[in-house]
């Protein structure tokens, strides 16, 4: 306010002033208390909230990796299990193929409803083709805090990947993907 107040060489306004205008103004968004949350993410049991999202491991080329340069992962929101397969590419018919395969072994109470991730352009054509297919709900974020729980998880397993392949001394990932996931799944 005192920016725009100085460029157009008027006063700015005081404390009062404003706190007078908030006063009369019957806007109820402005002036109604936003409900307390204790925080986190809202999913229940069945509730079926996902949330994906792509892993690069470019950085960690091999010719034990078979020309494998992603990872897939999914993320239940409220058990925090997660499911992950490993990608050549990012095109949609990949990425979605690799959900598939993640569905069909899940029994059918814990399969997503609803799964949010970023707008990247793997998680679009076939891949939302399939998702609207299935009756799966797509949201689409920008805000960290949407993904939080998945940015999280691929921290965790990349960090054990890493890890892996350190002591084994090998850029070999992709053999041992299913073997860091279970780990990661049995805390």
């Amino acid at each position: 306010a005192r920016k725009w107040a100085r460029e157009n060489n008027v006063d700015p306004p005081t404390k009062a002033q404003v706190s007078e205008v908030v006063k009369r103004r019957t806007t109820k968004q402005v002036l109604t208390k936003v409900p307390h949350t204790r925080g986190g993410h809202h999913a229940s049991p069945g509730s079926g909230l996902y949330q994906h999202d792509l892993i690069s491991m470019e950085a960690v080329q091999g010719s034990r990796n078979k020309g494998f340069l992603h990872i897939y992962a999914i993320i239940s929101v409220w058990s925090r299990k997660i499911f992950a397969r490993k990608l050549k590419t990012k095109n949609p018919d990949e990425v979605r193929d690799a959900l598939q395969s993640i569905i069909n072994g899940m029994p059918a109470a814990e399969r997503p409803k609803d799964i949010t991730g970023d707008d990247d352009g793997a998680f679009k054509g076939a891949f939302r083709q399939y998702l609207d297919g299935q009756g799966i709900g797509l949201r689409m974020t920008t805000d960290k805090e949407g993904k939080s729980v998945i940015d999280a998880a691929i921290y965790h397993l990349k960090r054990a990947l890493y890890a892996d392949m350190q002591q084994r001394n090998s850029t070999a990932w992709t053999e041992h993907l299913d073997r860091v996931v279970s780990g990661y799944n049995a805390k």
